[in-house]
């Protein structure tokens, strides 16, 4: 999480270098705010009468557009390439392949033309002895070979730490394509689950909406249509209205002398009189 929120700070920062770790920890948790928001969008569509587009999910996108990019500038420029390499991925398919490699690359171990190596990787001078001056200020040589020896020491032991980090960053970019097959394989079996309850509240949802027009219609002639058809009209908007959520016709007969009226969804297995019919009794 600290990657994905680093990534925000720099929000406008296309300088510099970003590593591997920075780029996909800031993939994984876009990706999965991202899926979130969609999961939470299409709830709401499917419950919501008024609301017919995915409001979180384009406001979140919007937000996250340019920490997106310059992030990517930014993980180019640690390979040594220019931001404007972005713009390969406008080639079909091997465009994207050569973005995910480059992605994918580790990046300089020295300074390039971007910066320094943002891990903080050990500089040729760190291996080199202490300036004249340093030199001068030592009483005795003893004391000076004691402080070499330490700075060999350390000077291991940071090597030894760049590789030992070097190992993890690869087990966690490995982890983090585990997590997101998992997500979305997650995500999958939800929506699945769900998907039955959403329907018939879409479903719902428009059968409410024919009854509202079916009302206005008697308000105005007096009675209701004889067929579902005829509240179309010349209205582009309710072109398919008789149709139900499963591209089947309503089931719609007037009782009572055409006082009230009969209207059903056969459901999914397109057969009147199964309990997954869907509609109302208007009498």
């Amino acid at each position: 999480m600290n990657w994905y929120l680093k990534a925000l700070n720099r929000y406008f920062d296309f300088t510099g270098r970003s590593r591997r770790m920075e780029y996909w920890m800031f993939g994984l948790f876009n990706f999965i705010f991202g899926a979130l928001f969609l999961i939470i969008d299409w709830v709401l569509i499917e419950t919501v009468e008024i609301i017919s587009f995915p409001p979180l999910y384009i406001f979140y996108s919007l937000m996250i557009f340019i920490p997106s990019i310059s992030v990517s500038v930014r993980r180019l420029h640690d390979v040594g390439k220019s931001g404007w390499m972005l713009l390969i991925s406008l080639i079909p398919i091997i465009g994207s392949i050569w973005l995910l490699v480059l992605f994918l690359t580790d990046g300089d171990s020295n300074s390039n033309e971007y910066g320094q190596n943002p891990k903080n990787l050990v500089r040729e001078d760190d291996f080199n002895t202490k300036s004249t001056t340093d030199l001068k200020n030592e009483k005795n040589l003893n004391i000076k070979e004691s402080k070499f020896d330490n700075e060999d020491e350390e000077t291991s032991e940071r090597v030894s730490d760049v590789r030992i980090e070097e190992k993890q960053e690869k087990s966690m970019l490995f982890n983090i394509i585990i997590s997101i097959i998992g997500f979305i394989l997650v995500s999958i079996i939800f929506l699945f689950f769900i998907r039955e309850s959403l329907t018939k509240s879409r479903a719902k949802k428009e059968i409410a909406e024919i009854i509202r027009i079916l009302e206005i219609r008697k308000k105005e002639l007096g009675f209701y249509p004889q067929e579902l058809k005829e509240i179309i009209g010349n209205n582009p908007l309710r072109k398919k209205i008789d149709i139900d959520f499963w591209g089947n016709e309503y089931h719609y007969k007037l009782i009572d002398n055409g006082v009230n009226y009969i209207l059903i969804s056969k459901g999914k297995d397109e057969i009147l009189g199964t309990a997954d019919d869907i509609g109302v009794n208007n009498d």
